[in-house]
């Protein structure tokens, strides 16, 4: 199953390291001085006291070829409507929001 964690923050680093240990093929779409982070160093976490280390792909844009059975969106409340707009002719099936909002999400 591919998924892609579509915001590299704490939720969304958090839910790809838990898809990457459970073996999904896992991508984490990034920008700025994040992306650049995980590029170098990976995604690092510590488990059981231990630095464990999970390379999940890392992209910096999102095709609307690029499919995934579900793509996690995983951003902050005030980017959510950009993200669907960059996600709208995407041709995954299925775009799960992990937002705090109450908004509605259509234009």
């Amino acid at each position: 199953m591919r998924l892609l964690i579509y915001g590299a923050g704490v939720i969304g680093c958090l839910y790809a390291t838990l898809f990457c240990e459970a073996g999904y093929d896992t991508t984490i779409y990034a920008r700025g001085e994040r992306l650049e982070s995980l590029k170098k160093y990976g995604l690092c976490y510590i488990k059981n006291r231990k630095k464990m280390k999970v390379t999940p792909r890392i992209i910096e844009n999102v095709t609307n070829e690029d499919t995934y059975d579900f793509i996690f969106l995983t951003v902050r409340e005030n980017q959510v409507h950009q993200a669907l707009k960059e996600l709208r002719n995407n041709n995954s099936p299925n775009i799960v929001t992990m937002v705090n909002t109450l908004e509605p999400y259509s234009d």
